[in-house]
């Protein structure tokens, strides 16, 4: 009775064992499957699949010169030279002046946009002035820019298109005019209002624009 019992106990031990050893080996494999999943490679894990959120945002569309689409980036000094980006306005609606010293009808803009920015801009609202010539026609450097600044009294950043990359970038139908380019971005910097036929600014366009922008 009692080797019955011992060799009973043996065999409720070696299945004890057996399966302890295969709980064991399964777990390597479990793991490295998850191991698997996040280093694929193919973003899935990560979220990156191309939102402005990680998946839970919606896609921003092209970049380009219309309405709906990205404004394309710009960095240029501002009048005490610091580097001055678009993107860094990023969760703000934002307007942009092309202006020019020599032209009577920017300097008209920025005065009345200097107005609508003391009195009536939400926080999150603001104006950029970029300034391309100077009074000859020269292209403006950051003296002009301060001068540009001081003389109309504003108090929103005016960048110097010292080597004319803005102008290249936002020529586009304005031709010779990219002065007379403006526009107004929404918070995530798709374009809700472009002018850039060489007319004149006007000042409530612009403000209904920024008013009606995400």
């Amino acid at each position: 009775m009692e080797a019955r019992v011992k060799a009973q106990r043996t065999i409720l031990l070696a299945v004890g064992l057996l399966t302890s050893c295969t709980d064991t080996d399964a777990k390597p494999s479990d793991d490295g499957g998850a191991a698997a999943v996040h280093d694929s490679g193919d973003g899935s894990a990560d979220g990156d699949d191309g939102t402005t959120g990680g998946g839970s945002g919606e896609a921003l569309p092209d970049e380009g010169l219309a309405v709906g689409l990205l404004a394309p980036d710009f960095t240029l000094p501002d009048s005490d030279g610091t580097m001055v980006s678009l993107s860094d306005f990023r969760g703000q609606r934002v307007m942009v002046l092309g202006t020019s010293m020599w032209c009577p009808s920017c300097q008209e803009l920025v005065e009345k946009i200097q107005e609508w920015t003391v009195n009536a801009a939400e926080s999150d609202q603001r104006a950029i002035s970029v300034l391309i010539e100077d009074a000859t026609g020269d292209t403006a450097d950051l003296e002009d820019a301060r001068s540009w600044k001081e003389s109309h009294g504003l108090t929103f950043p005016v960048l110097a298109d010292v080597e004319r990359a803005w102008s290249e970038i936002y020529r586009g139908e304005a031709e010779e005019y990219p002065q007379r380019t403006y526009m107004v971005v929404d918070s995530s910097g798709v374009i809700v209002y472009l002018v850039q036929d060489g007319s004149r600014g006007r000042r409530s366009e612009l403000v209904d624009a920024i008013n009606a922008a995400d």
